[in-house]
């Protein structure tokens, strides 16, 4: 399967830069499979587009401020005067933990960033090492730091928009780009089909008895990553660690089972719950409820 047969038109003025007012009234299009129709809604008709027992599977994942700005310092074996630091600004999107202070990092521009050079952010508050060099702009770097390590991201950190979302960023953003309910935090992008859903829809979906369960896939480079390769099949996908248990211990292969025994129809909320490992069962669920992607991506 070839790249450019997913090539698409997609012109700018096409692509909203900021929520509609009320989450539950972004457009939703329908399309049935089997017969390539499409229908227009918005979100908050879901109820009437899914049927009793159906069971939804929901991303908890907490998007944190995982973008930070900051400057080159330079190798660790160089010395600078106080007054004559160097001024390269650099972006860095923190990706995962490694352990022992170690994280999996974007850096942007990433290509001059040698292993050993130093990185500073809000005046040398937190500073990063880097410790090995690898593809594509990531890097593994060790932070240090005095204090508690969430609280310095949470006061520092930007909010880690969508590169396709070309403006500033806004106060808002800190509570529109997560969905309602997420709990788990470690994501660097939110589970977007998620960030419709509110206490009404959930009301409606369970007085006609529609069904949900959680689990946590935290989402990673993959989501930020163009396709490079031709060949679809070819291209490598990062995946996250294994979903973790729900906060009540229904786990996926639970799930996979109880839509065995009540022949339940599965619909994941967002395509990234069938990237890990751990997926609610093996066969292509009856439905999906995606965001749209750009091309190429």
């Amino acid at each position: 399967m070839q790249l450019s047969e997913f090539d698409y038109d997609l012109p700018k003025d096409r692509i909203a830069l900021h929520p509609v007012e009320e989450r539950d009234q972004a457009r939703l299009m329908r399309v049935v499979r089997a017969s390539g129709e499409i229908f227009h809604h918005v979100f908050s008709d879901l109820d009437g587009l899914l049927q009793p027992n159906d069971l939804l599977v929901l991303n908890n994942t907490r998007v944190f401020p995982a973008r930070l700005f900051g400057q080159r310092r330079g190798l660790t074996s160089e010395s600078y005067q106080k007054e004559d630091p160097p001024k390269a600004k650099i972006e860095m999107l923190l990706l995962r933990p490694l352990g022992n202070d170690v994280w999996e990092v974007l850096v942007k521009p990433g290509r001059k960033m040698r292993v050993g050079e130093r990185l500073y952010f809000a005046g040398g508050r937190l500073e990063v090492e880097i410790l090995e060099r690898s593809q594509l702009g990531v890097r593994k770097v060790r932070f240090y730091y005095s204090g508690n390590f969430d609280e310095i991201i949470d006061q520092l950190g930007h909010v880690p928009l969508p590169p396709y979302i070309r403006r500033p960023e806004e106060p808002q953003d800190k509570q529109r780009y997560q969905t309602i309910y997420a709990k788990k935090r470690g994501a660097v992008a939110a589970p977007t089909a998620g960030l419709h859903f509110t206490p009404p829809v959930f009301d409606r979906l369970g007085k006609k008895g529609i069904k949900w369960c959680e689990i946590t896939l935290h989402v990673g480079l993959s989501t930020f990553q163009p396709v490079h390769s031709e060949q679809i099949e070819d291209k490598p996908c990062p995946c996250g660690p294994r979903p973790q248990r729900r906060l009540d211990g229904l786990h996926p292969r639970r799930v996979q089972a109880r839509l065995r025994i009540d022949r339940t129809r599965a619909a994941p909320r967002r395509s990234t719950v069938r990237r890990g490992r751990g997926n609610v069962g093996r066969a292509p669920p009856d439905s999906l409820l995606p965001s749209g992607q750009l091309p190429r991506r």
